[in-house]
This record gives C-alpha cells, sequence and structure tokens, in this order.
C-alpha cells in the first residue's frame, strides 16, 4: 500500500473515531427513548460517551443528575459498558450499566444509599411508613424488560423502622441473594430490635415474588403491634408466620 494511502486512510480512521467520541447526547437519547417506552430523560448535555442528565423518569423509578462515563476496557469482555452515577432522591447511587454481544442487559456494582419510604412512595405502597436507608451491595443485576430483574448481593436496612401504622423498631434487616433458575431467591433476617425476623424471599422473571418469614417477639411487644401483626400473620407458639405473594406490574 502506497504511503499516501495509508496515511489517508489512517486519517480518515481518526477522523471518524473523533467523530463518535464528540457526538452530542441529546439526538442520540432522543432517539433510543422513545415516549413510547415510558422512559423521559431531560436535561441532557456532554457527548455519548461522556455526558449527564438533569433528569430521567422510567416507569417507578426517577434519577436526577444523571452522569455517565464510557469504560473502553470493558470491550475487551466483550462488552459495551458505561459508568453511571446518579441521586435517587437524596442520596447518590453508583454502577456500571452494559449490554453484552447477546443483547443482554445488565448491572454490575451497584452501590449506594437509598430511602425506604421513598422507595415504597414509588411503588405506591402507602399502608406503611418506614425510617432509615437501604445500603445497596449488588454485585449483579441482570434487566427484563417489563419484568422484575435477577439479582446477585446483599441489601440491608439501617436503622430498620416501621413509623406507621404503628411504631416499630427491627434494629437491622439485611437480605443476601443469589440467581437460581429463572429468578433470584433471598435469606432475609434481621436482629436487634422487637422483633426477630427469619426469612425467604422468592423473585421470578415472570414477575411473580413470594415472601416466607418468621416473626419472634424480642422482650415485650405493644400491644398495638401484636395487634397490627395479627391482621396479616398467623401467631401460633410465640411464633408470627408471615406468607405474601403478588406479581410485579411495572
Amino acid at each position: 500500500m502506497k504511503a499516501w494511502l495509508r496515511l489517508t486512510l489512517t486519517g480518515l480512521v481518526a477522523y471518524l473515531v473523533f467523530l463518535v467520541f464528540t457526538m452530542p447526547a441529546a439526538p442520540v437519547v432522543s432517539w433510543l427513548s422513545p415516549a413510547e417506552n415510558n422512559v423521559r430523560i431531560s436535561g441532557v448535555s456532554g457527548t455519548l460517551w461522556s455526558g449527564q442528565a438533569l433528569a430521567v423518569e422510567t416507569g417507578k423509578l426517577g434519577l436526577q443528575d444523571l452522569q455517565w462515563h464510557f469504560r473502553p476496557m470493558a470491550l475487551f469482555t466483550g462488552a459495551l459498558e458505561f459508568a453511571l452515577s446518579a441521586r435517587l432522591g437524596a442520596e447518590r447511587v453508583h454502577a456500571r450499566a452494559g449490554v453484552s454481544l447477546l443483547g443482554n442487559k445488565r448491572l454490575t456494582q451497584v452501590q449506594g444509599r437509598v430511602s425506604l419510604d421513598d422507595v415504597l412512595k414509588r411503588l405506591a405502597v402507602r399502608q406503611v411508613e418506614t425510617a432509615g436507608l437501604l445500603e445497596l451491595d449488588l454485585d449483579k443485576v441482570l434487566l427484563n424488560d417489563g419484568s422484575l430483574p435477577l439479582m446477585e448481593g446483599s441489601v440491608s436496612w439501617k436503622p430498620a423502622r416501621i413509623v406507621a401504622p404503628v411504631e416499630l423498631d427491627l434494629g437491622g434487616a439485611e437480605l443476601n441473594m443469589h440467581m437460581e433458575g429463572d429468578g433470584t431467591v433471598g435469606d432475609l433476617e434481621a436482629s436487634g430490635g422487637q422483633l426477630l425476623v427469619q426469612g425467604k424471599v422468592e423473585l421470578n422473571a415472570d414477575g411473580q415474588y413470594k415472601l416466607d418469614s418468621e416473626l419472634r417477639a424480642q422482650g415485650d411487644v405493644p400491644p398495638q403491634v401484636a395487634e397490627f401483626l395479627s391482621t396479616f400473620t398467623e401467631y401460633r407458639n410465640g411464633v408470627y408466620r408471615l406468607e405474601w405473594s403478588d406479581t410485579w406490574n411495572p
């Protein structure tokens, strides 16, 4: 190949790479998130590879001050990946978001804190008010359109307190999860408060979820708490048995 042709091709490739990496993010994001996907993104600035958005609304999840940066080293693992940082309520959450060559979407290294009460309000759960933060430490989250994701890692709730309809101190609670088949299973435990809790959680990819747990009083439990528990649990030999199942509606 002649030297002038080699230099021309090299310059052309370099120019194309420059165009891609300096591509404005706003028009691309608008194309990737049409209104029918129930995703609304506003205040987009920067480039496709390093930018930010003031707000992202998708279904029951709302993020503010989203920032992203392309991670080129992930290409060697066969994935297109970005480092993300966003504010979820009053706290920040960090993660890596990627798409594999097969089109599988995933989050890894999800870490941060979020108010449990904010999460419950987003999910339209208004029967219970809580205090305390959820601390996220998820190794992997596999995303499924229109259904529950599959998860590996842990979520802890500290301090674990129910404020209404009764006041109840659970000390600290932790859920450790791993993927099993086409779903997620987890062990739930709470200690250090008025009730000791041990249970199993099942989250299926088809949107069904189930909680099977036992609650034991730690010391004296106020009468109003016992009355509250009796409305949705079965009490026998000092143990409150709770079985709860439902289907996720995104």
